[in-house]
């Protein structure tokens, strides 16, 4: 499961996804800033009678599809995303739909309802973030549920650049909540996931 701790008070974080459009992101839970690539913006004070942090904070990188808004739920799509890096997909021995049945289509949308969420834009036979680093990309049929999911093993190469994104997302997330914590105290993280019925 994913763990939230709280944060020493005038902690900076950095938000990072990955990619070249990463924003920075940095709060200090005491003195209410945030800063971004736009420049320094002044919030209220956590203390203030009406706590509106109004933080917010909008990227969009290959990986990962990240907003910072305000409130204490933060949003996960996980199993959103199809796409696989080219040195991937020439690898697939599965077609679109057999990803695609294992995926969690739609769940992005649904993560988008909330002010924060992290939407993943990689499929799962890519790297499975839901699962622990070891076993977070696929080998054989006994991890992709009977499917064989290569056409020829993976390098080791190939699969440390997988497994880049899982350390990245897992760095983003923990940076997502830090902010949160720093002025809510308290996060709640909504893990979203769809079932296939006609599998």
């Amino acid at each position: 499961g994913i763990r939230a701790r709280r944060i020493p008070r005038r902690r900076w974080v950095h938000l990072r996804g990955g990619g070249r459009d990463d924003a920075t992101l940095a709060c200090d839970g005491n003195r209410g800033q945030a800063r971004c690539r736009r420049g320094w913006r002044r919030l209220p004070s956590r203390r203030s009678a009406t706590d509106s942090w109004n933080l917010k904070a909008h990227m969009v990188s290959e990986p990962f599809d990240v907003r910072v808004g305000d409130g204490s739920i933060i949003a996960l799509a996980l199993h959103a995303g199809h796409a696989l890096r080219p040195e991937v997909a020439a690898r697939t021995a599965l077609s679109d739909s057999d990803r695609l049945r294992e995926e969690d289509p739609f769940t992005g949308e649904i993560a988008r309802a909330l002010p924060t969420y992290i939407i993943v834009r990689r499929s799962r036979y890519e790297v499975d973030l839901n699962r622990a680093r070891d076993r977070a990309v696929y080998s054989d049929t006994s991890d992709a549920w009977g499917l064989e999911p290569w056409t020829e093993p993976l390098s080791p190469d190939v699969a440390e650049r997988s497994l880049a994104t899982y350390d990245a997302f897992y760095e983003t997330l923990a940076q997502v909540v830090n902010v949160v914590l720093a002025r809510c105290e308290w996060a709640v993280v909504l893990d979203l996931h769809s079932y296939n019925h006609r599998r």
